[in-house]
């Protein structure tokens, strides 16, 4: 399937209208109001998918705490999932990113993508509301183990 006809597939799923692709090929999807997603095709058969997670602090000397917890609880993410965290370094921003193959997938899988995407995002989102990325380990999911 191609990616519109997954965007499409999962608009009707979630029983919203169909959301069109911005002028690069974007598609932008927010759940919750403040859980925005970008889905954009890297090719015939690959997509990413994208969500901005945070942005380092202004002050210096927090910047280097902030990213090693960034980098731990990323680390731990990927021992269930299959999402990365990425710097933008010219604006400070953090994104959470996952790309994928679509060439075999089916709508239901996209959507179980996209929703254990979300699930993520908004665990990431948590920590970051917090001003910190260095939680308790009661905040972290169930399947992670704190170092």
């Amino acid at each position: 399937m191609s990616l519109s006809e997954l965007i499409n597939g999962l608009c009707e799923y979630l029983r919203i209208e169909p959301i069109p692709p911005d002028a690069r090929g974007i598609y932008e999807i927010v759940f919750d109001e403040d859980l925005d997603l970008e889905v954009l095709s890297l090719g015939t058969s690959l997509i990413l998918v994208r969500a901005q997670i945070g942005t380092l602090p202004d002050e210096e000397t927090q910047q280097q705490p902030y990213l090693q917890d960034v980098l731990r609880n990323n680390l731990l993410n990927l021992k269930s999932e299959f999402n990365s965290v990425s710097l933008e370094t010219s604006s400070g921003k953090l994104w959470l990113y996952r790309s994928t193959r679509i060439d075999q997938m089916d709508t239901r899988e996209f959507s179980s993508l996209i929703n254990a995407f979300v699930n993520t995002l908004e665990w990431w989102k948590s920590l970051d509301n917090n001003n910190s990325v260095d939680m308790p380990t009661s905040s972290l999911p169930f399947n992670m183990i704190r170092p």
